[in-house]
């Protein structure tokens, strides 16, 4: 039986907020009366929506929508992002396939077995892979976070991606979320290339979204811990202790030379996560300690 988030109590009926997505008793249930974190991000919203002149209705304090089918769409002042409002985690998903496809295009092999520890045409490294000379093609700092280097890389980051990214965008917001995704990625592949290139005199190339997705679960486990995941979709454990062995595994990678995993990048991602999360958690985006979580199985694709 569901319990109010609040106060604990069992429901028949549950309320579910609609900007938050908790779930709350019926005295519990405004926006008010739990300290809901997504309401003033949703009266932001409204208020620019009323100063740009959005022919739109405010539907029961819930947001707002168009009045008229053929309003401004993505032309308008905000349009573009009104459609990828709460809806980022999807669109990140799309744009990691799209990328792959792209991919294949320059490098076949991606379809056949091709990894990233291989050597790669030279189309496909000035496309899409971040290295030591990323400032004589710059655009591979964001084409190297949402490409991959082969069909199970893409695959297991989808999953972790399709699991976590929604549970904190909704709770932080989707502009919060995206740009800790793209500082997570970027941040994360400079600090690949640049510690091999200058301290190790090695040369490192760095594919996939893997950075930005440890710095979503450094966030999620420091504003929810308690937060319950299936390991291998069978094994129960609290996130801390999911993301505590990716980064023990992660330790050990680095440690022990790479192996052809960017190990340095995830745990940079990590960090920035851990420092954003403690930073939200301040702001009193914290998940409820009553409210448990389960999320399907993660195995280990970073």
């Amino acid at each position: 039986m569901p319990r109010c988030d609040v106060c604990g109590r069992d429901m028949d009926m549950p309320y579910h907020c609609s900007y938050c997505n908790s779930v709350h008793c019926e005295q519990h249930r405004l926006p008010e009366a739990h300290s809901c974190p997504g309401k003033s991000e949703a009266e932001a919203r409204a208020r620019e929506r009323r100063r740009s002149g959005h022919p739109g209705v405010d539907v029961q304090g819930g947001g707002w929508t168009d009045s008229e089918p053929s309003g401004r769409g993505i032309n308008g002042p905000s349009g573009l992002w009104d459609k990828l409002q709460g809806n980022v985690t999807k669109y990140l998903l799309f744009a990691i396939v799209g990328v792959f496809v792209l991919e294949s295009v320059v490098e076949p092999r991606l379809l056949t077995g091709f990894g990233p520890g291989e050597q790669a045409n030279r189309l496909f490294n000035f496309l899409f892979v971040l290295d030591a000379g990323w400032w004589t093609k710059p655009w591979t700092l964001l084409t190297s976070v949402f490409a991959h280097g082969g069909l199970g890389h893409l695959f297991f980051n989808g999953i972790i991606l399709f699991f976590f990214g929604p549970l904190l965008e909704k709770r932080i917001g989707s502009k919060p979320f995206l740009g800790l995704v793209l500082a997570g990625g970027v941040l994360a592949g400079l600090t690949q290339v640049t510690f091999y290139s200058t301290f190790l005199g090695k040369e490192s190339g760095v594919l996939g979204i893997s950075g930005a997705l440890m710095a979503v679960m450094g966030a999620l486990t420091v504003l929810g811990p308690h937060i319950r995941v299936l390991i291998f979709f069978i094994i129960p454990a609290p996130l801390w202790a999911m993301t505590l062995g990716y980064a023990a595994l992660d330790l050990l990678g680095f440690l022990g030379g790479g192996g052809g995993i960017a190990h340095l990048a995830h745990l940079t991602g990590l960090a920035l996560g851990l420092a954003a999360g403690w930073r939200w958690r301040q702001e009193g985006y914290a998940f409820p300690k009553r409210r448990t979580q389960i999320q399907g199985g993660m195995q280990r694709g970073l």
